[in-house]
């Protein structure tokens, strides 16, 4: 009995200092990074969660993350180009839907360096917690294109999701920031 006990708590120990048998992917410069997905309990881990699902490309673990009211605002040095000032969930998806699932698109990288979440003071942001991203690497490969994405800073708008999952955390909106 007493050798059972030491091997569960020998795996127990092996499980923890293996991140609890969570995948890692190996970037080009050695660091990890994680491919499966954490629970949406903090709103840091919503932010882990939405890097993941870029690497992954999963469009429904993407749009898991988004509230039903969310909203994208475009930067204002971006309005012109794009016509409006913002969009909302569905055009979301779509948007990121055709880049997850391009045949041309063989890799997406991405990097957020964000701060601690802290309670939001935004007008009409009331209630949800911001997390300012202060650095934003994206780089799509495209067959033999490289795009890169300028790092720009982005605010997240996180709430407690309503109804039957009030500790799960979603975006209630995504700002993208002019360049500091």
């Amino acid at each position: 009995m007493r050798k059972r006990t030491r091997l569960v708590v020998a795996a127990v120990a092996f499980m923890i200092a293996a991140g609890c048998g969570t995948e890692r992917l190996v970037r080009p410069d050695g660091s990890t990074v994680a491919t499966t997905y954490r629970a949406n309990n903090l709103p840091e881990n919503v932010i882990t969660n939405l890097e993941t699902a870029y690497r992954n490309r999963d469009i429904e673990a993407f749009a898991g993350l988004l509230a039903p009211e969310f909203t994208f605002r475009f930067q204002p040095g971006d309005v012109p180009a794009v016509g409006r000032s913002s969009w909302g969930r569905e055009e979301e998806i779509e948007s990121t839907r055709g880049l997850f699932e391009s045949e041309r698109v063989k890799n997406i990288e991405i990097r957020l360096e964000y701060l601690p979440a802290e309670i939001a003071t935004e007008p009409g942001l009331e209630h949800t917690m911001r997390i300012r991203v202060g650095r934003a690497f994206l780089r799509v490969i495209e067959e033999s294109i490289v795009h890169e994405v300028p790092g720009h800073p982005q605010d997240f708008f996180l709430r407690r999701e309503h109804g039957d999952h009030p500790n799960r955390w979603v975006i209630v909106e995504w700002r993208d920031l002019p360049p500091s």
